[in-house]
């Protein structure tokens, strides 16, 4: 890409409109048909839930199929600023509650941390593969549970390392500011199995998980209607998120919110829900991210 330069200096600075502005002057100049995609921060986002779009990015969508798959996927990504989600729109509960040691967003259609893939962060074609493969998933709402929250891309930048990533890795990744289980014996490990059904005591949350088990994850189907056919791990969205981490590792991680006091006893009243592992073409997380209501699924 010629304009790689351009693309660094938005990644870098994503809420800075002057590197866009500069961007959409010298694809004009160019005659790029692309100068109409690229949106002026002056745009506001739409909420995950509103499908209307004005003229300028329904002309701007229906000319996607002409550009290069990679730049679109930058553009409806890391190419836009970050922003909180809006009350109600994704997590349904106060985010002061999240259980993340930095604020997480959204970066145009994808979930990341908010200082993330920014100075320093060096665009590469392994990052554009990355994001084309997120933003082409077909992702619909978490399948177990009560609620019907969506299922999000999200990547996270993951330090480097020469050896195989351990939970503790996958946990430092996410940000995790208080990840407690009393059912894993340990976070050093490269594969760790399902700790079991195991309910809050009342007093703290003590059961946030971390396993590498698909029948035993909440986020993508296992079963069909008729419970004795299984769904194959390979299969659909979740297949695809397989094939595209290192040795097909994916860890399946629930955090609970904030927990808060209710009649006398201590619990948490939502959970995040993760499955993502290492990607195959450089040092970041890739995978989703959902939420799920707790009771559903932990007590």
């Amino acid at each position: 890409m010629n304009d790689l330069p351009f693309l660094q200096s938005i990644l870098s600075h994503p809420e800075d409109p002057t590197p866009r502005g500069m961007y959409i002057d010298w694809l004009e100049d160019q005659s790029d048909p692309r100068a109409e995609y690229v949106l002026p921060l002056s745009s506001k986002a739409r909420p995950l839930s509103n499908p209307e779009v004005d003229e300028k990015e329904h002309r701007s969508g229906s000319a996607e199929s002409g550009f290069d798959p990679r730049w679109v996927a930058f553009m409806k990504t890391l190419g836009s600023p970050f922003r909180t989600v809006r009350d109600n729109e994704f997590f349904r509960f106060d985010q002061s509650l999240l259980p993340f040691d930095e604020q997480i967003g959204l970066r145009g259609k994808l979930m990341t941390f908010e200082t993330q893939f920014r100075n320093g962060y060096l665009l590469e074609r392994g990052l554009f593969d990355d994001l084309e493969f997120l933003t082409s998933l077909k992702l619909g709402n978490c399948y177990s549970g009560a609620a019907d929250f969506r299922v999000l891309p999200f990547m996270c930048e993951l330090k480097e390392s020469t050896g195989t990533r351990t939970a503790a890795d996958v946990i430092v990744a996410l940000k995790a500011s208080n990840f407690r289980s009393n059912y894993i014996e340990s976070l050093d490990a490269t594969q760790i199995p399902y700790p079991g059904y195991q309910p809050g005591d009342g007093t703290c949350v003590v059961n946030d998980e971390i396993h590498c088990d698909f029948p035993h994850q909440y986020i993508f189907p296992h079963d069909s209607e008729d419970s004795s056919t299984p769904i194959g791990e390979l299969e659909g969205a979740h297949g695809a998120l397989k094939r595209a981490v290192v040795d097909g590792r994916l860890w399946y991680v629930l955090l609970h919110t904030a927990p808060g006091e209710r009649e006398g006893s201590i619990f948490s009243d939502y959970v995040l829900l993760f499955a993502v592992g290492e990607s195959l073409k450089g040092n970041r997380l890739i995978g989703v991210l959902t939420c799920q209501v707790c009771h559903n699924l932990c007590d």
